[in-house]
């Protein structure tokens, strides 16, 4: 249900991340931004109705959220200074500065975007090609296409603190992973009296089970209840043992001989040394092919549930759902109970599940299931404006194609 007096808010509810009865205001290129304490920016800009986040690197295509999990360059941004800073895993703070990057004279009206007008003059390695004789060509050319082509600036007049805390640790376990089978693992060593150390990238322990809303009934230790109540019960129970160190916000980068393990946190550079490692870092969706797959308005099926359970965000008004696997029927139905409008399900599997109870539900609510169809093509200009699907046969896409009217994309 969307909450009537903010047009994007949803109301609140028990997965959501965000404290509504504290606001906090931040500048994005001279505007000032209403958030709330536990939004990200980029869940902020979302929720005031900013679309585009970036431009491309080479033609300058517009980018809008992808993953909001800090897996993609999609929100790239500025933030007090510091360049390429991924704003889908910045919290807001009062006061800060955000600004966008790679884009003039605004993210909306990018001049340098004519060039993907003639991207068919500029193919791959085309300057290296055509710029290397005579030699002084390239050193003209150089600094106008690294202008052109790069992301983030550095300001080196602004105080950066850059320094980095080498830290030596030893544990008993080191778990890389904070979702069900991270915390899972965590507390089940911890019972046992070994001390573990855990490592997530997230703000939050928990990863998929925050935002969701199905029952579970077979997992160990815990009665019939929702992902999103396991992941806070798991959590609490680590936050009060002994045994267990989390780093959140961190990065396990590399598994060397004799248990070594690298890990950034924060400012620290953590070298660790465990008798023993368990990776539990599970999967993360990756975009489905299609034409104009990177325009603002295509997103993953995680991310929009991102936006929709944690930040109470309502990601769009009409969705067009594609998918592979019975996740895109859930995800769907999270729409549904949003508010958002459901042009079709285009789902490349062929025949209608209907031992799922989502797609049941979902079909006595009237949505249109298309079985054995893939997307083909986004359709809009700088946003979403719709949607193309084709049919499958034999293995192979058709012309048989249908058009739907939507400003979301959901790809699963």
């Amino acid at each position: 249900m969307q909450n009537s007096s903010e047009p994007n808010r949803l109301e609140p509810h028990a997965t959501q991340l965000i404290n509504r009865s504290r606001s906090i205001i931040f500048d994005f290129n001279g505007t000032s931004i209403r958030a709330f304490d536990g939004d990200t920016i980029a869940s902020a800009l979302y929720a005031n109705g900013v679309r585009i986040f970036s431009r491309s690197f080479k033609y300058h295509r517009p980018r809008g959220l992808l993953c909001v999990a800090g897996n993609c360059p999609n929100c790239l941004m500025t933030v007090d200074g510091e360049p390429n800073v991924r704003v889908c895993t910045r919290s807001v703070r009062s006061g800060m500065h955000v600004q966008h990057q790679n884009a003039w004279p605004s993210l909306e009206w990018d001049v340098i975007s004519v060039l993907d007008r003639i991207d068919w003059m500029l193919p791959v390695g085309f300057y290296y090609k055509a710029l290397h004789k005579p030699k002084i060509l390239w050193r003209i050319a150089e600094p106008i296409i690294r202008r052109i082509a790069g992301l983030g600036s550095i300001n080196f007049d602004s105080p950066q603190d850059s320094r980095y805390v080498h830290t030596y640790l030893h544990t008993d376990i080191l778990i890389v992973g904070g979702g069900l089978a991270g915390m899972s693992a965590a507390l089940a060593v911890a019972e046992r009296g070994l001390d573990v150390i855990l490592v997530d990238d997230q703000s939050v322990l928990g990863g998929y089970l925050r935002l969701d809303t199905s029952i579970y009934n077979d997992v160990v230790g815990v009665d019939t209840s929702a992902g999103h109540e396991i992941a806070r019960l798991f959590a609490s129970q680590i936050a009060t043992s002994s045994r267990i160190r989390v780093f959140p916000n961190s990065t396990a980068f590399g598994f060397y001989e004799g248990n070594l393990i690298g890990i950034i946190a924060g400012n620290q550079m953590i070298k660790l040394r465990a008798n023993q490692v368990v990776i539990a870092t599970g999967s993360y969706e990756t975009p489905t092919i299609f034409e104009k797959n990177d325009m603002a308005g295509v997103m993953l099926s995680s991310a929009a549930q991102r936006l929709i359970h944690l930040y109470g965000i309502k990601p769009g008004s009409t969705a067009l759902v594609t998918t592979s696997s019975d996740q895109g029927y859930n995800v769907t139905l999270d729409l549904v109970k949003a508010g958002i409008k459901i042009a079709a399900i285009a789902d490349s599997r062929r025949g209608f599940p209907g031992d799922l109870d989502a797609a049941k539900e979902l079909q006595a609510k009237g949505v249109l299931t298309l079985s054995s169809h893939a997307p083909v093509r986004a359709e809009g200009a700088k946003r979403v404006q719709g949607g193309v699907v084709a049919r499958i046969s034999e293995d192979r896409l058709t012309t048989e194609e249908r058009q739907f009217d939507c400003d979301l994309i959901c790809a699963t």
